[in-house]
C-alpha cells in the first residue's frame, strides 16, 4: 500500500515537472532603427528547460531568411531575400548578423523557436526595425546675391540631398534662426525609385 502510494506521488511529481518544464522566450534584440550600409546584429535568447532545440527560424515580413537546425550540417542556413544579407560566419542559434543594410532591410524581423519531441513547443516574438539613410551633402543654398541693400527682400532655397525620413531644414542668419513665419517651405515628400525622400 505505502509503496503504491510512493509510486502515485512519483508519477504525480513526473507529471508535473513536464507540465512546468518548457520553451522560454527570454527576449528579442531588434533595433528600431539602424543607418543605411551598417551591419547589425540582432539576438534571440531562449530557455530550453530541459527540452532540446529543434530549429530556430528567422523571417522578414513573413519570409524565412535564417535557420538554424543543430541536426543538419552545416546547422545555419541562410534563404536570399530582398534587403537581407545574411554573415553566416557571425551567426549562430542565439543570434544572426545582417551586413550592409538598405532601405529594403525595413521591416517586422521574427524569432522563431522550436523544442524536438515530445514537446514540440514554439515560442514566437518580433519587432519592427526601420533603416534610415542621412543625406550625402550638405545642404546647397542658391539665389544668393553678392550685395543686399538695407530692406531688400531676400528670396534663397535650401534644398537637401535625397534621405530618409526627409530632412528637415533651419535657417540662421548671423547665427540666429529666423522666424518660420519668413520663410515658405515647399517639400518634396515622394518616395523615389531608389526609396528616398527628396
Amino acid at each position: 500500500m505505502a509503496a503504491e502510494f510512493v509510486a502515485t506521488v512519483f508519477l504525480a511529481l513526473l507529471a508535473l515537472l513536464h507540465t512546468v518544464c518548457g520553451l522560454k522566450l527570454l527576449m528579442l534584440r531588434v533595433p528600431s532603427q539602424k543607418l543605411r550600409a551598417h551591419d547589425v546584429t540582432l539576438k534571440c535568447m531562449y530557455d530550453l528547460e530541459n527540452s532540446t532545440l529543434y530549429s530556430i527560424q528567422w523571417y522578414k515580413d513573413g519570409s524565412m531568411f535564417y535557420r538554424f537546425v543543430p541536426a543538419d550540417e552545416p546547422p545555419g542556413q541562410m534563404f536570399p531575400l530582398p534587403g537581407v544579407s545574411v554573415d553566416l560566419q557571425h551567426s549562430s542559434d542565439s543570434q544572426v548578423t545582417l551586413r550592409l543594410l538598405d532601405l529594403e532591410s525595413s521591416g517586422t524581423y521574427r524569432c522563431e523557436v522550436s523544442s524536438e519531441a515530445p514537446k514540440f513547443l514554439t515560442e514566437v516574438a518580433e519587432a519592427y526595425m526601420n533603416i534610415m539613410a542621412l543625406p550625402k551633402d550638405a545642404p546647397k543654398i542658391t539665389g544668393m546675391r553678392l550685395k543686399y541693400n538695407e530692406g531688400d527682400p531676400i528670396n534663397l532655397n535650401c534644398t537637401s540631398s535625397p534621405s530618409k525620413p526627409v530632412a528637415v531644414l533651419t535657417w540662421f542668419i548671423n547665427g540666429n534662426q529666423v522666424d518660420n513665419s519668413d520663410i515658405s517651405q515647399r517639400r518634396v515628400s515622394t518616395l523615389s525609385d531608389a526609396h528616398f525622400y527628396t
